[in-house]
């Protein structure tokens, strides 16, 4: 089904082509096309290929095919370039040429090597070419150390990150990605990626920037843009798979156990969201330029969005309401990746299978009776365009004039612009820069002027007077890439310094974001001032904030003293907001002198509004604390007898709103932490009190946060003597606290040995931590006691006990609030730091029960197990939640998440295990579990 007014066409199928998962248009408008029919257990096969399709009677079906290519092992992604195609095939991107033209590849480059293989469902893909004229692409979940064979290029670290790359050189650099199968840019420059329960999300900038300042906890680039939100809905029309039909019969019989679920599956919400595109042709209706298109592999649709300008961010809202704009009845298609057309169209690759989800996630009752290769001979293209319209010739313009290709980077289809400025990337031609120089500044399209912009500077013709126009240009769009494009000549030439700075005032709220980060590579006093400026009029807003404190360059003493005594910023209710986070970040960089004027400047604002003195000292305290300085500051405010008197206040009214069980609970989890400031002796018994008492969860766990921030030998045992009063949620952040140390995991270690702590309260992930300390002596204490067996009891017995077991679907819903709620969330209860457990249930009872009770089967690595140790002998855990060049940021149970800064990282390890322990039988028992299942597993 499709929406009126449009027609789906089939461009190519089997048997010339087979599983088609990405393409790539060259500039004669000839199609490769990625093959993997050893998709999902069939790598060390090597079926995988590229295929080149020619339409050569020009009726718009490909009926000739050349295999370019073959012999690849699991290959996920392809783009074509300089001369030949690059294919990611982890843990290799390679290149291939066919050097005599006979349509089949003569040469082959590792170009670069690393990348990650540890899941089939998230290995480097997404190729697209960029309006920077590189190719930008998605490590997807697995990341990698990459490096390039034969080069002195140092390793690249892309965990949570994606890459771009010069064809030309092969230069690489890291840059702010995160998402799963496929990578999208807009005419703008602006990235999306998806995850297969999101289908849009926004990259908002480029975490090259927050790395420049090593005290900056900044906000993650990737924000989720859909309008509905994660796992949104979907409206499909497809019937239930056939293998979920079978085992609902056997389970009617009685043949095999478990819930007769409805329809045999969970769905009707976002799962499989593959391929992201932006379509940017001239074919379709012209406000679609711009728009979203995400294939839902698992309903069998495809999603449209259109993104509007939220703040600095974007907002995707669903086009089609209450259906989709493609759906199809047929269960097997598979719309994994989406294209744009030389001729306009949006393309679709229908891998055609009919099983796509990861084997390890079938239960093993089920996938016996599986063909999991089923459909590997078969596969589609199709593209969309306008009902009745006329057909478009091929355009050829691989071999049009340099001039030719400067008028295509003005042309409406999308296709012929990015060819355009690929070509003339590649070409060279100094030819083009007279041409070039005009367009990007009466081009009549935006995306040319900013096109025209960046090839100047590729032909390394770019002139202050072209950045000039372009910081000048009508559109905001092209002033933010004209922004982008003068950092390298900011303390250059004083004709682009002085355009950038007029950028700080500039009437777009996101092209003052992008002159905050692209003034940070500048020196002149000016820049202080539109700093200044920046913060005066949107210092609300937190992303600007963060934009501003990334181009610190030394001088937030200065930038600080400046606005306190500024009349702009005198009334504005987020005052305190800025001067506090400048306090902060003045103090973590400040010199020892700059520090004592810091402290000078709250004792002078003390007289006059004691509240900010309080928290300026609050934020100069925490910047201290960020910067690891706390000795040189204890020598600084020893001499200052006014400073002290203000923060012994702020300590005391502290205790008496910490204390006071009738006060809100938010005002009470600031006060707790406002007790780090004090002293151990007087701040540990309200803490140890709090801890362990009826108050909320939240209270409770800043009273342990603020115990376990000071260094007193006495923390651990006093957290054991209070374990039996606290909640099962709160026992997991004790642990933490417990491991943070190493001193206090000898404690614990100590306790367990002289019976007063029991073993049971360590789950397999914490053991395996113990197991696998750094100190040998803690290695062998913990060998000796904990001699469990690893071996896990028989699985598929286990899971049939269960089964057959009568549930009961409220009792299931306790225990998942009891138990689960930590990590998982469900029905608006609970915290998203494990898999979304509907994603499981739509396997049923045997799926769920697998990944429960063996969750190291099939190891996603977002939700991997990883080991930070800071420079200062501090241990945290967690799965990695975001990861930038200047911090790492842990999630833990119950959505808690620690920002570690990059400086004070010594090591980051991952155990190669599941946050999700294993041993849930012990925790709840089989009855347990069965009526865990019923209830998961019952959800519509």
């Amino acid at each position: 089904e499709l929406q009126p007014g449009f027609a789906i066409e089939l461009a190519a199928a089997e048997p010339l082509i087979r599983d088609p998962i990405a393409l790539s248009f060259d500039e004669k408008s000839r199609l490769y096309v990625l093959e993997m029919p050893g998709y999902s257990e069939e790598r060390d096969d090597r079926l995988g290929a590229v295929k080149r399709l020619e339409d050569r009677d020009g009726d718009g079906f490909f009926e000739t095919a050349t295999t370019f290519v073959e012999g690849l092992s699991w290959p996920t992604g392809l783009i074509w370039a300089n001369g030949g195609i690059y294919v990611g095939q982890a843990p290799e991107l390679l290149f291939f040429a066919d050097r005599d033209e006979d349509g089949r590849a003569d040469s082959k480059e590792v170009v670069f090597t690393g990348f990650g293989t540890d899941n089939v469902q998230g290995l480097l893909n997404g190729f697209a070419w960029g309006v920077d004229n590189r190719v930008h692409a998605s490590a997807s979940l697995s990341g990698g150390s990459i490096n390039r064979p034969g080069s002195k290029q140092p390793t690249l670290e892309l965990r949570g990150r994606d890459f771009a790359f010069d064809p030309r050189s092969h230069s690489i650099s890291a840059e702010s990605g995160g998402g799963q199968y496929g990578l999208a840019l807009d005419p703008w420059g602006r990235k999306y990626v998806c995850h297969n329960s999101d289908h849009v999300i926004a990259i908002v900038y480029d975490d090259r920037y927050t790395a420049r300042n090593p005290f900056l906890k900044a906000l993650r680039p990737a924000q989720s843009a859909a309008a509905e939100g994660r796992q949104a809905p979907v409206f499909r029309v497809s019937p239930v798979e056939p293998w979920r039909t079978v085992r609902t019969r056997l389970r009617v019989k009685g043949l095999v156990g478990g819930p007769i679920e409805g329809g045999g599956t969970a769905s009707g919400y976002v799962t499989g969201a593959s391929g992201i595109t932006v379509y940017k042709g001239d074919l379709l209706p012209p406000d679609w330029h711009g728009d979203l298109f995400t294939g839902e592999v698992s309903s069998n649709v495809i999603l449209h969005s259109r993104p509007q300008v939220s703040g600095i961010g974007v907002t995707a809202s669903r086009v089609e309401q209450g259906t989709e704009f493609l759906r199809s009845t047929d269960n097997w298609f598979r719309p994994v990746f989406l294209a744009n057309g030389p001729d306009g169209a949006l393309y679709l690759a229908d891998m055609y299978r009919e099983v796509v989800e990861h084997p390890a996630s079938l239960p093993p009752t089920i996938k016996r009776h599986l063909d999991l290769s089923s459909g590997s001979d078969r596969g589609r293209i199709y593209r969309i365009v306008p009902r009745g319209g006329p057909r478009r010739p091929w355009p050829e313009i691989g071999r049009v004039s340099t001039k030719q290709l400067v008028e295509l980077l003005d042309h409406p289809n999308g296709w012929h612009r990015e060819t355009a400025s690929r070509l003339l990337h590649e070409r060279q031609d100094e030819g083009a820069v007279a041409d070039l120089r005009l367009l990007s500044r009466e081009g009549t399209s935006a995306a040319g002027r900013l096109l025209a912009l960046h090839t100047l500077r590729s032909l390394g013709a770019l002139r202050p007077g072209d950045l000039s126009a372009g910081l000048a240009d009508p559109d905001a769009r092209v002033r933010i890439q004209a922004l982008i494009l003068s950092e390298p000549l900011l303390n250059v030439s004083p004709q682009v310094l002085e355009a950038a700075l007029k950028r700080a005032e500039d009437e777009d709220l996101r092209v003052r974001f992008q002159a905050a980060f692209s003034l940070g590579e500048a020196t002149s006093p000016g820049r202080l001032s539109a700093l200044v400026s920046l913060l005066e009029k949107d210092g609300g807003d937190p992303w600007l904030r963060m934009s501003v404190m990334s181009s610190l360059r030394g001088d937030a003493v200065e930038l600080f003293q400046r606005l306190l005594q500024s009349s702009r910023l005198e009334g504005a209710e987020y005052r305190a907001t800025v001067l506090t986070e400048l306090a902060l970040q003045a103090a973590a960089g400040a010199a020892a002198a700059d520090l004592a004027s810091l402290v000078s400047r709250i004792e002078q604002q003390n007289s006059s509004n004691p509240h900010l003195a309080e928290e300026l000292a609050r934020g100069l305290m925490r910047g201290v604390e960020r910067s690891e300085r706390e000795s040189e500051f204890l020598q600084v405010a020893a001499q200052r007898p006014l400073f002290s008197r203000v923060v012994s206040g702020m300590v005391d009214r502290a205790m008496t709103r910490a204390g006071d069980v009738e006060a809100p609970a938010d005002e009470r989890v600031s006060a707790l932490r406002d007790l780090g400031f004090g002293s151990f002796a007087s701040a540990s018994p309200l803490l140890l009190e709090v801890l362990g008492s009826g108050d909320a969860f939240e209270v409770q766990l800043a009273a342990l946060q603020t115990l376990s921030s000071f260094r007193s030998a006495e923390i651990a045992e006093r957290i054991i003597g209070r374990w039996a009063s606290l909640s099962p949620d709160l026992r997991s952040h004790a642990l933490e606290a417990l491991l943070a140390r190493k001193q206090r995991i000898e404690s614990l270690l100590r306790a367990i040995e002289e019976g007063r702590f029991s073993t049971i309260h360590l789950d397999s992930t914490r053991t395996r931590q113990l197991l696998a300390h750094r100190d040998p002596t803690i290695r062998q204490r913990a060998a000796r006691l904990f001699r469990r067996s690893a071996s896990l009891p028989d699985l598929e017995e286990q899971i049939r006990r269960v089964l057959r077991l009568s549930a009961s679907p409220q009792e299931g819903k306790a225990l998942f609030r009891e138990n689960c709620s930590q990590c998982h969330r469900l029905e608006g209860t609970g915290f998203e730091v494990g898999p979304a457990l509907t994603t499981y249930a739509g396997g049923g009872g045997e799926k769920l029960l697998t990944n429960v009770l063996d969750p190291n089967r099939e190891l996603n690595p977002r939700h991997v197990f990883y080991i930070v140790e800071t420079s200062d002998g501090e241990s945290h855990s967690g799965i990695i939640a975001a990861e930038s060049p200047a911090s790492v940021t842990l999630r833990r149970p119950n959505g808690v998440e620690k920002t570690i800064l990059r400086r004070h990282v010594s090591r980051i390890e991952s155990l190669e295990v599941s946050i999700m322990p294993q041993g849930w039988t012990e925790i709840v028992g089989e009855q347990g579990l069965a009526d865990l299942t019923a209830y998961i597993t019952g959800l519509d």
